[in-house]
């Protein structure tokens, strides 16, 4: 499982733990590995949806469909509401 970002946030590193915690309560022995995007070409190339991006085999866990990319920051709904 790859775990996509731009800058290592606080949020990016929490998001990186909890997914981590959740595999181990899964019994699911995946490593999660941080994949840094640097920069524009680099988020276009890898159809970047945000940070934190996870994917597993390639796959985004929580896909969207989009025309454009870029370096952005990423939410998702918890039971807190949207967090990043």
């Amino acid at each position: 499982m790859n775990c996509y970002n731009f800058n290592e946030l606080p949020f990016v590193v929490e998001w990186y733990g909890k997914m981590k915690a959740a595999l181990l309560a899964e019994k699911i022995d995946a490593e999660v590995r941080l994949i840094r995007i640097d920069d524009r070409g680099a988020a276009i190339r890898e159809k970047f949806l945000g940070s934190p991006s996870f994917r597993v085999n390639g796959r985004d866990l929580w896909h969207e469909d989009r025309s454009a990319y870029d370096l952005s920051c990423r939410v998702y709904s918890t039971e807190q509401g949207l967090r990043g």
